[in-house]
């Protein structure tokens, strides 16, 4: 029997199952929602393919969460709101599940009570719910009643794992839907970049003598106090629109206030009420100066988007770790000033002269779950909460989040299982979940982060706060937020000289006394800089070839965060980084290979087909590196397609020699192949723009790039 035809008689014997149940109308309308998902739902959507583990229960904590979250792999892909057998599928009822998968950024969303299945594509303009079920050749909608199950079973299938595996349901979207209607993290990306050039333009014409750089710090604190207040007011730790009603006093002359000064007088209870650093005075208190009706199109845009013609954001349901990658993009671009005006400059942004990339997500949840989750799983609550993670270069703070959010998940499971702390008496129990105090008390114990740029360090602190928040609700009222200027520190991770780096000098066991105390830091997570040493200043080189002997040749930075993160690490610690290929096939990663192979080389996954960060000319690679002696197996994978799909090939490091080339995709007989050719100058290659502007003029004819360059 194929696997359709089983899905079908198991589906079938349901429909069958309901049609009797379904004559006693007053027995099957009083049955709750709890008894149409045991009974039908999860057995129907078992049926069509998804494992019990891809079919995620979400605890109704706040209003507006969905009852179900379908993920493949690490990615959601379908949110499924489910109701009584009586309850009518209005058009208001589809509004919650497809607010809550745009907020997600899922593209699709389910409203069903079994009776009946509505499918709705999120990403359109979600005002306009009707607009949003998906049409059909024959223009019905996609909209099935139970008896319609088997009829149409291959509209069914439309709603199974394999069709979103294949993307067979995305071809019932048009190149219009899918052009024309962007998700979330673009929506809210747009508008904080639009925000930041209002406010920028305004101050820079109202106080011209302030640098560049104190603008951006002005503008940025600013941003951030507003984002956290809409945050908090739609958990409902604050009252609805609160911030709106703050314009509003203003423009109906409630208070003899302008907005700014309304607003400065406001943080100030801010401050008292949550005592976040977040809130405390500060150069906004005094440089800056807005007029009302700037600060009015802001307040607006954290409403309804800058063009005030979209879904009302809800703060509250978009994942802290979804947050957190948007404010790595917004770190990417940067504001440049001229004399007359402060403009957006997105083309030559902080991302190529800093050499950051935003890191997707999956890569993310990869790299935690093989470093934190699997140093952790074993391990009682008293030791997890004695376990320090640190991120050298963090960024906005995405690895962070999710290292935060793991800590989380594996602590909450053990105290489910009846497991309880001996030393923590805030861990001595668990209501549903976990509270805000023992969240607290994970962040400010477990996670640690430096970055170079201050902004992303402010950034980091607030994502992380917000991450304590997640789930949270009125209740909370008046509990203070946790202080994170000793775990999160802007500075030079590199130099601890203060000759060479001024005040971003960093001494580690200094700024960091408690996991030094312990011998250093457990796991080390991220996604250093690339940077080729060319664009390096001259006293930074001199430093890093003194003190770093990975600091070879034409070395990039990324290669001297893996030394550094090798002498953080306490012994039997574990690194997960992303980072380019080069080190593992140039000639100055000798170094870093001949390192790596004093420890352990745990996993290698070559995503370098995976356009993992765009149009970025980078051939990445995931490593896992475990700080202790030996040279065994490691696990060498390459996805395909999905990264969900790991082809896992084992590979015996002993075969490697640092100083010759890492090929960790060939076997012994192909590397002595290789070895046979290596040497044979067949064509002169020289790396071309992006990657360079300096190319010999003298072999012009024969430039290429490296994106024309396959394998073998």
């Amino acid at each position: 029997m194929s696997v359709q035809q089983e899905a079908k008689n198991k589906i079938q014997e349901l429909v069958e199952r309901f049609s009797i149940a379904s004559r006693n109308k007053d027995y099957i309308n009083e049955q709750n929602e709890e008894w149409v998902k045991w009974n039908y739902l999860e057995p129907l959507f078992e049926a069509l393919g998804w494992k019990r583990s891809e079919i995620v229960k979400e605890q109704r904590v706040l209003k507006g969460r969905a009852d179900y979250i379908l993920k493949i792999g690490n990615e959601e892909v379908l949110v499924i709101e489910a109701k009584k057998v009586g309850v009518n599928l209005t058009e208001d009822e589809g509004r919650q599940a497809v607010s809550y998968a745009y907020h997600r950024k899922i593209k699709f969303a389910i409203l069903t009570n079994f009776k009946e299945i509505k499918v709705y594509h999120a990403l359109s303009n979600i005002k306009n719910i009707d607009k949003n079920l998906l049409k059909f050749g024959d223009n019905s909608v996609f909209r099935l009643g139970f008896e319609e199950f088997i009829d149409k079973f291959d509209k069914l299938l439309l709603i199974s794992r394999e069709s979103f595996e294949k993307g067979e349901i995305n071809k019932l979207l048009s190149k219009k839907d899918e052009k024309i209607n962007k998700p979330i993290d673009v929506h809210i990306l747009n508008d904080l970049l639009k925000i930041r050039d209002w406010l920028s333009k305004e101050l820079k014409s109202k106080k011209n003598y302030l640098s560049q750089e104190k603008i951006d710090e002005v503008v940025q604190i600013l941003i951030d106090r507003l984002i956290f207040i809409r945050s908090i007011e739609d958990r409902g730790l604050e009252p609805m629109n609160y911030l709106k009603s703050l314009e509003a006093d203003v423009r109906q002359q409630n208070v003899k206030l302008q907005l700014f000064p309304y607003l400065v007088e406001e943080f100030k209870k801010f401050n008292d009420r949550y005592d976040s650093k977040l809130f405390e005075p500060s150069i906004l208190e005094k440089e800056g100066t807005f007029s009302d009706e700037v600060l009015r199109k802001v307040i607006l845009a954290l409403y309804f988007g800058v063009e005030g013609n979209q879904e009302r954001y809800l703060f509250d349901q978009i994942p802290v770790d979804l947050f957190g990658s948007i404010y790595e993009q917004y770190l990417g671009t940067i504001l440049e000033g001229t004399e007359k005006r402060v403009k957006l400059d997105s083309k030559s942004g902080k991302r190529k002269k800093m050499g950051i990339y935003y890191t997707p997500s999956y890569i993310v949840d990869y790299i935690v779950k093989n470093t934190v989750g699997e140093y952790i799983k074993d391990k009682t609550i008293d030791e997890i909460l004695e376990v320090n993670i640190v991120d050298p270069a963090c960024g906005s703070g995405s690895f962070l989040i999710r290292a935060f959010q793991e800590v989380c998940n594996v602590i909450e499971k053990k105290l489910k299982n009846g497991e309880l702390s001996e030393s923590y008496i805030s861990f001595k129990d668990i209501k549903e979940r976990l509270s805000f105090s023992q969240k607290t008390t994970i962040l400010k114990n477990c996670i640690y982060g430096v970055d170079l740029d201050e902004k992303a360090v402010e950034l980091a602190h607030l994502n992380l706060i917000l991450a304590t928040l997640d789930g949270e609700t009125s209740s909370l009222v008046n509990r203070k937020l946790p202080k994170m200027s000793n775990n999160l520190k802007n500075g030079n991770s590199l130099i601890d000289d203060p000759k060479v780096a001024g005040d971003k000098a960093f001494n580690w066991p200094a700024q960091f006394p408690e996991p030094f105390h312990k011998g250093g830091f457990d796991v080390v997570v991220g996604n250093p800089p690339y940077v080729n040493n060319r664009g390096l200043v001259s006293k930074d080189k001199i430093f890093f070839e003194k003190n770093y002997i990975t600091a070879y040749q034409q070395y990039d930075l990324y290669v001297i965060f893996y030394e550094l993160s090798l002498k953080l690490l306490k012994e039997d610690g574990k690194i997960g980084f992303i980072t380019p290929n080069k080190f593992a096939i140039t000639n100055y990663g000798v170094q870093l290979r001949k390192l790596m192979l004093s420890y352990q080389i745990e996993k290698i996954v070559d995503v370098s087909q995976l356009n993992v960060f765009g149009d970025a000319s980078t051939y990445p690679y995931v490593l896992i590196i475990k700080k202790s002696q030996g040279r065994e197996m490691t696990a060498f994978y390459s996805p395909e397609g999905k990264f969900e799909v790991l082809n896992k090939k084992l590979f015996d490091l002993k075969l490697l020699d640092y100083n010759k080339p890492f090929i960790f995709s060939s076997d012994l007989n192909e590397n002595n192949i290789l070895d046979k050719i290596t040497g044979e100058k067949i064509i002169e290659i020289y790396r071309a723009k992006p990657t360079s502007n300096n190319i010999n003029e003298k072999a012009k004819a024969e430039v290429i790039t490296n994106k024309e360059i396959d394998r073998f």
